[in-house]
């Protein structure tokens, strides 16, 4: 019986189809195919570095298929794997957690020359920007908190605290 994907399948498994599942897949049904009908090359790479590698025969043309089973004899290290997607350990606020997707650049380090990561973003309110707020880049010493997930650059801690005085003295 042969384990046969076509495309539309498997682009929704592309991400977790590495070179050891598909050798997983091939051992247990006797075989792999891949559909020459559809868009799927990545599949027909994968399979190659591991017919390469020793871990696939096979890879021949069948009608609309190219068919590919188990070596008789693998190397002994397991299959190559591909880590589809990075994976990282953030903790925040006591919490950690594993968060996976596209690798994210690191943040710069904050303009007011503490060293430390400007990974905050300026709040108050800016009409005339697309996003609404001013998003000057921030670090957790320079940021000022006039209420709570509401950070404030040293500019416009200034203004709110004139604002707040001029409030009070009514």
């Amino acid at each position: 019986m042969s384990g046969y994907y076509n495309a539309r399948d498997e682009r929704a498994r592309k991400e977790r189809d590495t070179p050891a599942r598909i050798y997983e897949i091939a051992k247990a049904k006797g075989s792999f195919s891949v559909s020459l009908r559809y868009r799927d090359d990545w599949l027909r790479a994968r399979c190659g570095k591991l017919k390469s590698a020793g871990y696939l025969v096979g890879g021949r043309r069948h009608g609309r298929e190219v068919i590919y089973y188990p070596a008789a004899n693998p190397p002994a290290e397991p299959p190559p794997g591909e880590s589809p997607v990075p994976c990282k350990r953030v903790t925040v606020g006591g919490v950690t957690a594993i968060v996976c997707g596209p690798k994210q650049k690191a943040a710069k380090p904050c303009r007011c020359g503490s060293g430390q990561p400007a990974d905050l973003l300026c709040d108050w309110k800016v009409p005339t920007k697309r996003s609404g707020t001013c998003d000057a880049k921030l670090c957790a010493s320079c940021t000022s908190s006039p209420a709570p997930g509401k950070d404030l650059c040293p500019t416009h801690a200034a203004e709110w605290a004139r604002r707040q005085a001029l409030r009070a003295s009514r």
